[in-house]
């Protein structure tokens, strides 16, 4: 049976040598096609399987991105799908020219929101070789975490499995729980390293982290027809977020000082004047008009060139703005398992703060004889925490009575753009209170 189109003039003994040739070539392109399809689904060198499937995973871009692994494995496929994506004219005096290359839609348009047909056919790539091989899945993998966050329904994964372009509800589950699994190893390590650092126990950098808590609500919506049985209910819970804090200093969260304070009642000192006295206004002018200045040197093309190199320079002096240089990075945060506790009372605040030390990170109590958490929330979560460690005041371990907290407003930092540093400045040594408010751009 011929592979090509039929002819309606020429009978099929009767074809050419050209339709010979071109039929011999269609059958050997079917076979090179056939290689390359299993390889893809090979479990060395084909495609990302969503076994095993983690956080930094999806975290990692270039991880889902698996354009390279196809046109390296699959370049007759890649070929084949390019030519179908991309629209070919002919052009006066030459034969068929490629308007737009898959190299140059993804690295001329990178950014500007403009369709990259080589991410369809990355997609459309993957569906394919996920019905020769269902466990070649972790595209599918991503689109069901992602229906996942959005509350799709399961008629959505039903007509996503159908078509290949996600796995059944049933699989997502078993990928949440390596999610979770992966979470609560991470969270679990990150409150060794900060035991570590505060009995000096690791050479690794001192690292320690800052607890953020609020209460999260969600319409549960049961039945279109209510009874008195069944009926749709508000869920309440909390949500929980560890923020990983990096460069501090030796004995930075050594609770010794934070006690001696709080016995000594020095958090008297700390005033509105005393904050507002020790605000730079000089320093926050000076700050202020370098902002307008890279502001003018980014819109104003007459003003580029060496005016903006000398504007980006006084950023990084610390004889002009650069009053105290933080090493640039993107804060590592990492996510608590949520609960059915409510944090609005004394006793949920308690023990929202039991689940997230103890339960989840698997720290012991004695561990925090030497080490101060900072946990953070709004006014009523600090408000709640205060008042349990003032009804637990009569426990003998620090982890029982609470004190292994040092509370602070974190929504205040949200709200007015400040952020908090908890290593300088003079309010920590006559204040009960950890927490020091620097703007954030010092």
């Amino acid at each position: 049976m011929s592979l090509l189109p039929p002819f309606e003039d020429v009978h099929s003994s009767r074809l050419n040598s050209r339709e010979g040739l071109e039929e011999w070539m269609v059958r050997g392109t079917l076979i090179q096609v056939e290689r390359e399809a299993e390889a893809l689904a090979d479990n060395e060198r084909g495609l990302n399987r969503g076994a095993g499937m983690t956080w930094d995973l999806l975290d990692d871009t270039s991880n889902l991105d698996q354009r390279h692994t196809m046109q390296t494995v699959a370049p007759v496929i890649w070929a084949i799908m390019s030519t179908i994506a991309f629209l070919h004219r002919p052009s006066s005096g030459s034969n068929l020219v490629t308007l737009n290359s898959p190299e140059q839609t993804a690295e001329g348009k990178k950014g500007t929101g403009v369709r990259d047909p080589t991410f369809g056919m990355m997609f459309a790539l993957s569906i394919l070789v996920s019905f020769r091989n269902p466990l070649v899945n972790f595209v599918q993998c991503v689109v069901a975490v992602f229906l996942f966050a959005c509350s799709a329904h399961k008629t959505v994964y039903r007509a996503f499995n159908r078509i290949g372009m996600s796995v059944s509800h049933s699989t997502l589950h078993g990928h949440l729980k390596d999610l979770g699994a992966s979470s609560r190893a991470a969270l679990k390590t990150l409150g060794q390293r900060a035991y570590e650092s505060s009995k000096q126990l690791t050479k690794e950098p001192q690292q320690y982290f800052m607890l953020i808590f609020d209460n999260v609500n969600k319409y549960h919506a049961v039945s279109r027809r209510q009874t008195v049985a069944v009926k749709n209910e508000m869920k309440n819970g909390t949500a929980a977020t560890a923020v990983v804090l990096e460069d501090v200093p030796l004995d930075a969260f050594d609770p010794k000082p934070y006690m001696d304070n709080i016995k000594q009642n020095n958090h008297a000192g700390l005033t509105i004047k005393a904050l507002f006295d020790d605000i730079d206004n000089k320093h926050l002018s000076r700050v202020g008009t370098g902002m307008i200045m890279r502001i003018l040197c980014a819109y104003i093309p007459a003003l580029s060139g060496e005016l903006h190199s000398q504007v980006e320079a006084r950023f990084q002096s610390t004889e002009h703005y650069a009053k105290h240089p933080l090493r640039l990075r993107q804060s590592i945060a990492l996510s608590f398992g949520t609960s059915s506790i409510e944090e609005n009372t004394p006793r949920g605040a308690s023990n929202v703060m039991h689940d997230l030390v103890g339960t989840q990170m698997e720290m012991q109590p004695k561990w925090f004889d030497n080490l101060l958490v900072l946990a953070g929330g709004d006014q009523l979560s600090v408000k709640q925490l205060e008042t349990a460690k003032k009804c637990k005041a009569t426990e003998k371990s620090v982890y029982e009575s609470r004190k292994l907290g040092s509370p602070n407003y974190s929504a205040m930092a949200y709200e007015t753009g400040l952020s908090p540093v908890t290593f300088s400045g003079p309010l920590v040594q006559h204040s009960s209170i950890t927490l020091v408010w620097a703007p954030s751009w010092c």
